[in-house]
């Protein structure tokens, strides 16, 4: 029977079984390598950020508590320092029910400070105005361009000359001409604005085009928006404190990493919320827009001041003498502005330095 010999390849030589061990050994080491590689790798990919170690109750607890107390206490700019003394924060971030410490009086304090106009803008026109009615403050005109006044008293009228031109949030035009384009006409205060504002207005020369303009906005793009409010000598949005509706606030702050990678943490949110009206102690410094253009439609008055029919004479006339003297006091009865102050820099000198000098000696005497 025919036999086939063995082809001498099919044996290793000397010189194959010396690359063998070298071989295998570059099998185990890099195996080895890449199970280190991955131990190593493993913390960085365990969130989206690729920061070891960052988990919802430690580090992004701790930097949405530094950031709330920084913006609070001192206000926020420029870099803000990690490690430096004064950002120590007394928690204990390694149990798994730490929580953000929200500041609802801080969102406050944002939402009463001076705005930026195009971030007013943005807002505005996200919400319909039947929410608006509820925030905007005691008026002193209806238009940017001051023809028709509108604060509720001659006193009233001059301080507001004096020391408002400035503030956005006095005029109601902006508003009007940010909403949608049917907002206004079919809300459920249409016939009292148009009472309130419009009827008189429609009688004056041009005063119909600019009913007209109002009551079929065309939004502009935002910084057109922001030229028409300047070019009026329009600087800033500071809304008067008023605590009968609490306006919702959703805070947040942008992590990115070495590669560049954005995302968001949120650090605030408070609830929009309309208190009981026994807990409305503001309604004695203003009782609200609303009041204010239901009042003038019940009368059939208006709050334009040049109007034969404005309020105060509608309604001022049947008051009597007591009236008259509470009603032509330093801003008129409703019509007090409460408007935040933001601290002095020496009084936010002070406080960073005591809360510097405080967790110098929390770390020179930790136990």
């Amino acid at each position: 029977m025919p036999q086939v010999a063995p082809h001498a390849n099919l044996v290793p030589t000397s010189r194959q079984r010396h690359y063998a061990a070298p071989g295998f050994a570059y099998l185990v080491m890099t195996a080895a390598a890449t199970v280190v590689y991955l131990i190593v790798l493993a913390p960085h990919v365990s969130n989206d950020l690729l920061w070891a170690s960052m988990n919802t109750t430690g580090i992004q607890t701790f930097l949405g508590d530094l950031y709330n107390t920084k913006t609070t206490t001192m206000g926020l700019q420029g870099t803000l320092d990690l490690f430096a003394l004064n950002s120590v924060v007394r928690k204990d971030y390694s149990v798994p029910s730490t929580a953000i410490s929200m500041r609802p009086a801080a969102a406050r304090a944002t939402l009463l400070s001076r705005l930026p106009l195009v971030d007013v803008i943005q807002v505005m026109r996200s919400a319909p105005f039947s929410e608006h009615t509820q925030t905007i403050s005691m008026l002193c005109w209806a238009d940017l361009t001051r023809r028709y006044e509108a604060a509720h008293s001659a006193r009233h009228q001059t301080l507001c000359n004096q020391r408002h031109v400035a503030n956005a949030a006095v005029y109601v035009e902006p508003f009007f001409r940010n909403l949608a384009p049917t907002d206004l006409t079919t809300s459920t205060f249409w016939s009292a604005v148009n009472i309130s504002f419009f009827a008189y207005v429609r009688t004056t020369p041009g005063g119909a085009a600019w009913v007209d303009a109002m009551t079929t906005p065309t939004w502009l793009t935002i910084a057109d928006e922001v030229a028409a409010w300047t070019a009026h000598g329009l600087a800033y949005f500071q809304n008067s404190l008023q605590n009968y509706y609490l306006e919702g606030t959703d805070e947040s702050i942008a992590i990115i990493n070495a590669l560049g990678l954005r995302q968001r943490i949120t650090i605030s949110r408070v609830t929009a919320t309309n208190r009981p009206k026994k807990q409305w102690t503001t309604s004695y410094a203003f009782a609200g827009f609303w009041n204010d253009v239901e009042a003038c439609a019940w009368l059939q008055a208006s709050l334009i001041r040049a109007a034969p029919n404005h309020f105060e004479t509608v309604f001022g006339a049947d008051g009597g003498a007591s009236w008259d003297f509470f009603y032509e006091g330093e801003s008129g009865t409703q019509g007090v502005y409460v408007f935040l102050v933001a601290p002095p820099p020496s009084l936010v000198s002070l406080v960073t330095a005591h809360q510097d000098l405080m967790a110098a000696m929390l770390l020179s005497n930790a136990r």
